[in-house]
C-alpha cells in the first residue's frame, strides 16, 4: 500500500540535498514525501529517470525516422490513406480535400518529423508530447473499422504510442535530460512564454 509521510522543510531540503532525485516524488504543495511500493530504495528515482529518458529517445527516433522518409519522399501525400478511412470516413475525406493538401501534407510530415527532434534532443519535450498524443490519436481511427483491430479488441500500436506520449507529457522525470536546461540559461529562458514552452 501506499505510505504517506510528512517532512518537516529542513528535513525536506537535507534530503533534497542529499538526493536531489527524490524530489520526483514530492508534493511540492504539501511536502508530502509518497513512498510507493517500487520505490522504497534511494535509487529508484535513477531508474525511473533512466527509464523514461531510454522510452523517450526510442519513440523520438521512431518518430524522426518516420516523419523524414515523409518529408524526403517526392510528392508524398496522405491523400490516400486519409480517404481509406474505416471510422469517421467523412470526417477524414474533409482533410483529404485538394483545397486542403497544402497544409495537412506539410503538417503530418513535418510534425512527425519535429515531435521526434524535440524528444530526441529534449526540448519542448512537453509541448512535443501533447502534439504527438493528438496526432496518434488521429492517426488511430482510419486504419480500422472501431472498436475491432487486428490481434485485438480497440488497443493497437497508435493508442500505446499515444499513451507513451501523455507520460512524456506529465512525468517530469521523462523530461530533465536534454538541451532544454541550456536554452533556459540563453535570451529565450527570459521570455516567459518561450521557457514555458522549450
Amino acid at each position: 500500500m501506499t505510505a504517506s509521510a510528512v517532512v518537516s522543510g529542513n528535513a525536506r531540503r537535507r534530503l533534497l540535498g542529499r538526493f536531489p532525485l527524490e524530489q520526483l516524488f514530492f508534493s511540492p504543495k504539501r511536502h508530502i514525501l509518497r513512498t510507493y511500493p517500487l520505490t522504497r530504495s534511494y535509487m529508484q528515482p535513477t531508474r525511473v529517470l533512466i527509464a523514461a529518458t531510454a522510452l523517450r529517445l526510442l519513440l523520438g527516433w521512431y518518430m524522426f525516422i518516420d516523419g523524414l522518409q515523409a518529408v524526403l519522399t517526392p510528392g508524398w501525400s496522405a491523400r490516400s490513406f486519409l480517404l481509406g478511412a474505416k471510422t469517421f470516413p467523412q470526417f477524414y475525406a474533409w482533410f483529404a480535400l485538394p483545397m486542403n493538401s497544402w497544409w495537412v501534407n506539410p503538417l503530418n510530415s513535418w510534425g512527425i518529423t519535429l515531435i521526434g527532434a524535440a524528444l530526441l534532443v529534449g526540448v519542448g519535450v512537453r509541448v512535443a508530447s501533447w502534439a504527438g498524443a493528438l496526432m496518434m490519436l488521429l492517426y488511430y481511427f482510419p486504419h480500422y473499422a472501431f472498436p475491432i483491430v487486428p490481434h485485438g479488441y480497440i488497443v493497437e500500436e497508435h493508442l500505446i504510442y499515444a499513451g507513451a506520449f501523455v507520460l512524456f507529457a506529465v512525468l517530469p522525470a521523462a523530461q530533465v535530460f536534454g538541451l532544454a536546461k541550456y536554452l533556459r540559461r540563453t535570451f529565450l529562458g527570459r521570455i516567459p512564454l518561450l521557457r514555458t514552452l522549450i
